[in-house]
């Protein structure tokens, strides 16, 4: 029961990872590389078969400003689209 006046917080469940996948995430500061690191990594499971995603979040930022880059490797096509909360 919540307090006359107080909101209920609504939270979203995300879906349960599927089993087997590796999920990245990358903190760093526009110019030092995360981006391409994340796009290298992709591009090695690409070359042993397994399935990725690999993509940036950040603005019209400049060189220096942080920045988060995110990865997912898996064995099985990948079902999820948004930015990685929780790595695995």
């Amino acid at each position: 029961m919540n307090p006359v006046g107080a909101k209920r917080r609504e939270t979203t469940a995300s879906a349960p990872a599927p089993a087997g996948l590796t999920e990245i995430r990358w903190h760093a500061r526009g110019g030092q590389g995360a981006v391409t690191a994340a796009k290298m990594v992709a591009e090695l499971a690409l070359g042993q078969g397994k399935y990725f995603q690999a993509f940036p979040e950040y603005g019209p930022e400049r060189s220096g400003a942080p920045i988060v880059a995110f990865t997912r490797l898996s064995d099985q096509p990948i079902q999820l689209y948004s930015g990685v909360e929780h790595p695995q």
